[in-house]
C-alpha cells in the first residue's frame, strides 16, 4: 500500500554516487495502476481532512530535518502536517530535530537519538550518500516507517520496499527558471551557477537547469561553484565572478541561502539593476527580496501542500 505514494511525484534518472534513480514514467510501466492512484492521491490533498479510523494510541512522528537555514520549507512543511493531523483527529506526538544542511555528520546522529525513542515514522531528507546508506539501513526494518521529504525520484533499489516520500519537481522548477532567465537576459551571452551542498538537491537543480538552457538558448556557462551553502564561500564565489566575467548577464542560485547572499553581494557592488537573480522555492524571506527588488524572480512550491500530504499518507496507513 505505502509503495503507491511513490508514484506522485514526476522525476529525472540520474546518479547519486552509483545510485540509479527511477523516472515516474519508468515506475508507471513497472505498476500501470499507479497513475490513477496518484490522481487519487493529489484530489485528496487539495480537499478538506476527512478522519479515517483513529489510531488507538497516539502516533509518534519523528522530524530530523535541515531546517537551520535561509528557506523556512522546513518549518512551513511541518506546520501543515500538524495542522491536517488535527483535521483528521489523529493525536501524535513530534520530536524535531533540526540542523544546517551541511551538517550531515550531525543529522546522522539526530537520527540515531530519535530512533532511541522508537517512532512510529520518521521524516528524513537524501542529499549524500551517507543519507543514502542510513536510509537502506531503516528500510529493511519493520518500525519506523521512513518518509523522504524534498526528493521527488525513487532509488531503483528502493523500489521493493514499503516507504513514503513527498517532495516538488526539482527538474521541473529548474525548467521553469530557465526559461524565464531566457526570457529576460535574451538568447545570447554568459551566465554562472552557484551550487549549495554537493549532492541530490544540487544535481537536480543545477545539472537540470543547465541542460534546459543548453537544448533552448545560445547562453554560455561561464562557470560553476560548490559552496556548501556557507555564507563566506558563496560571496567569495560571486566577488570572484563579477571579478573574472563582468559581462555576466545572471547567476542562477540553486538553493534560498545561494540565493540571499547572492542577491546582498550583488546589492554591495552596486549590481542590483545589471545582473540577474532568482530564488529557489519562494519562501518569506525570498518574496520580501523580491517585492524590495533583490531577487528577479523565483520558482514558488506550495508549502502546504507538501505537509498535508504527509499527514493524509500517515491517516491512510
Amino acid at each position: 500500500m505505502l509503495k503507491r505514494f511513490l508514484a506522485l511525484f514526476s522525476a529525472l534518472c540520474i546518479a547519486l554516487g552509483a545510485t540509479e534513480y527511477l523516472t515516474l514514467e519508468d515506475f508507471d510501466k513497472l505498476h500501470p495502476e499507479q497513475p490513477a492512484v496518484a490522481k487519487a492521491f493529489r484530489e485528496r490533498v487539495i480537499r478538506p481532512a476527512s478522519p479515517e479510523k483513529t489510531p488507538q494510541k497516539p502516533v509518534k512522528i519523528a522530524v530530523v530535518h535541515p531546517a537551520l537555514q535561509g528557506s523556512d520549507f522546513w518549518v512551513r512543511a511541518v506546520r501543515a502536517m500538524r495542522a491536517r493531523l488535527d483535521e483528521h483527529r489523529i493525536e501524535y506526538s513530534l520530536d524535531i530535530y533540526a540542523s544546517e544542511r551541511q551538517e550531515v555528520r550531525k543529522q546522522i546522529v539526530q537520527v540515531q537519538e530519535a530512533l532511541k525513542k522508537n517512532p512510529d515514522y520518521l521524516l528524513f531528507h537524501l542529499d549524500s550518500v551517507r543519507h543514502q546508506n542510513l536510509v537502506e539501513q531503516l528500510l529493511g526494518q519493520d518500525k519506523p516507517k521512513v518518509i523522504l521529504q524534498n526528493i521527488t525520484t525513487p532509488l531503483r533499489g528502493w523500489t521493493k520496499h514499503p516507504m513514503l516520500y513527498v517532495g516538488f519537481d526539482h527538474e521541473r522548477g529548474s525548467r521553469l527558471l530557465a526559461d524565464a532567465f531566457i526570457r529576460q537576459a535574451g538568447q545570447e551571452g554568459r551566465y554562472a551557477v552557484i551550487y549549495g551542498l554537493q549532492g541530490y538537491v544540487a544535481q537536480m537543480r543545477g545539472d537540470s537547469f543547465i541542460r534546459r538552457i543548453e537544448q533552448a538558448s545560445n547562453l554560455k556557462l561561464a562557470t560553476a561553484y560548490y559552496t556548501r551553502g556557507e555564507s563566506g564561500s558563496i560571496r567569495k564565489a560571486v566577488t570572484e565572478i563579477l571579478k573574472n566575467y563582468p559581462d555576466i548577464r545572471f547567476v542562477y542560485a540553486c538553493t534560498t541561502d545561494v540565493a540571499l547572499e547572492t542577491a546582498a553581494t550583488l546589492k554591495d557592488a552596486g549590481l542590483t539593476s545589471k545582473v540577474l537573480v532568482n530564488g529557489w522555492g519562494g519562501g518569506a524571506a525570498e518574496l520580501a527580496l523580491i517585492e524590495s527588488g533583490g531577487l528577479d524572480l523565483t520558482v514558488m512550491r506550495i508549502n502546504d501542500d507538501h505537509g498535508v500530504a504527509i499527514a493524509d499518507a500517515i491517516a491512510l496507513d
